[in-house]
């Protein structure tokens, strides 16, 4: 499926369903701090495809590759940025990023939602900031529906096939990686 005019695309991952569109495209990242009411200090995620792509993007060593290797599912992990990703959040050194893998019902990068996409995708959970996340598709039909410029993608046989919930998150720059949440 490829999805050629879109701009902010929600997709189920392995934990709840997610708002995604272009990390470099910032229209379409402040509408998503609009339609959350996030509060800008708040920054968002990056997805990528696997793990050579967060090299090209991040600073990993052997150590924090094989945590992420062993941790990738339903987890997200605090890294040091790249030049690459020096507009990306400029006033933060770190990024939170995710990988997508075969858990995520529909994903943006490797089912090539995006022509000739190599880069990773900004990602946050489908909510308002602050509130609980929505992990049924009526819910967020009910809530977002009004915003013409989302395209709905939604996993078939969703509601009550699985046990979404919130993501683990793991700071990998400090000596001692850390469970935040």
């Amino acid at each position: 499926m490829k999805i050629k005019s879109w701009e902010i695309l929600i997709h189920l991952t392995d934990t709840c369903y997610w708002f995604a569109t272009p990390f470099d495209d910032q229209k379409w990242i402040q509408r998503i701090f609009d339609i959350k009411k996030r509060k800008e200090w708040k920054i968002f995620s990056l997805l990528f495809s696997d793990l050579e792509q967060v090299k090209k993007f991040c600073f990993v060593d052997e150590k924090q590759e094989k945590f992420i290797l062993e941790n990738k599912f339903f987890s997200s992990f605090i890294l040091k940025k790249k030049d690459i990703l020096k507009n990306f959040f400029p006033e933060f050194k770190t990024v939170c990023i995710r990988i997508e893998n075969e858990k995520f019902d529909y994903r943006p990068i490797n089912e090539d939602f995006f022509e000739n996409w190599w880069k990773p995708v900004t990602t946050t959970s489908v909510n308002i900031s602050w509130d609980k996340n929505f992990y049924w598709k009526d819910e967020i039909l009910e809530k977002f529906w009004e915003y013409e410029f989302v395209d709905f993608i939604f996993a078939k046989n969703l509601d009550g096939e699985k046990n979404l919930r919130a993501s683990e998150i793991f700071d990998l720059t400090s000596k001692n990686f850390s469970r935040i949440r």
